[in-house]
């Protein structure tokens, strides 16, 4: 407001005197916030304007901060950092009166969040529902593959893929992700078709392993009760099928064939009969041969 002062003076001769001048008190501005609510380290930055008081025209405010930023006259605050802080908003008048104000700012620290991973490998053609497991528990993980918070490796087949967990912790409801990674193998491969030709009565041994990668074998169709050894004496033309298992368990979905073509052999003469051969070489030899002959047709 405006106010009058009087000066009055008196000298040492008793002589007084009186002056008056008019003072003005101009007001101060109001300074006033507004309470800022909790926010989550690493949330959006949010405009500080939207916590301040009314104002005057013509008021110049500020606001400073260690986590404000001042981006052409708007004043942000980015809550990059967890912790307690005092914003302080000034404000200034035409008359170059000012006021300010301290709004304490609390911004809540992220649950540390862990996936765990990773997870498998499992084979491509596995209709398992495997549970995922995030620390700590009890958030919602997302991705190829998952539901229920479950993976399943058949429904995406072979590849690596990116899962996401998600956890909010109850309070303050800051929320943090973690990804990991599900690995899923291919089925091995089946090589191509396979013929052998034996003599009748002789045994085979079937393969062992193809491509480092043992076989489980089958006699006339893929699947069933499988051989029990692999030496194996068929009589007659028989297709054995082979399905290929790799380290890790996992089954080729087809069989290949091998097949098994079995022939009559000349059979060897046995020792009786290389004696007799001999001794009728040596009988043609001496003439002998002939004598006997001879004899015989006389």
């Amino acid at each position: 407001g405006n106010f009058t002062v009087t000066y009055n003076a008196t000298n040492e001769f008793s002589c007084s005197d009186t002056d008056t001048t008019l003072v003005t008190v101009n007001p101060r501005p109001a300074a006033e916030t507004t309470t800022i609510p909790n926010v989550c380290e690493g949330s959006e930055r949010f405009d500080l304007a939207n916590y301040a008081g009314p104002g005057d025209d013509g008021d110049t405010c500020t606001w400073s901060d260690t986590l404000v930023e001042e981006v052409n006259g708007t004043f942000w605050f980015n809550p990059t950092t967890a912790g307690d802080y005092n914003v302080t908003y000034e404000c200034t008048n035409p008359e170059g009166c000012s006021d300010s104000s301290i709004q304490p700012v609390t911004v809540d620290p992220l649950p540390a969040v862990d996936a765990q991973g990773p997870y498998g490998p499992w084979c491509a053609d596995d209709g398992t529902a495997y549970p995922l497991a995030g620390d700590p528990p009890g958030g919602d993980w997302s991705g190829p593959g998952v539901s229920n918070n479950a993976f399943t490796p058949s429904a995406v087949g072979a590849g690596s893929y990116d899962l996401t967990y998600n956890y909010t912790d109850p309070a303050p409801s800051c929320f943090d992700i973690d990804a990991a990674i599900a690995n899923v193998q291919a089925l091995p491969r089946v090589p191509d078709p396979e013929l052998e030709e034996i003599c009748l009565g002789s045994t085979i041994e079937l393969p062992e392993t193809v491509g480092g990668n043992r076989i489980i074998w089958y006699e006339r169709r893929c699947g069933g009760q499988p051989l029990p050894n692999r030496f194996v004496a068929p009589e007659e033309d028989t297709v054995y099928f082979g399905r290929v298992v790799d380290a890790l368990g996992c089954e080729s979905r087809d069989c290949f064939a091998y097949a098994v073509k079995v022939r009559e052999c000349a059979s060897v003469p046995t020792l009786n009969e290389w004696g007799l051969i001999v001794f009728m070489v040596l009988m043609a030899a001496t003439g002998g041969w002939y004598v006997l002959r001879r004899k015989r047709t006389a």
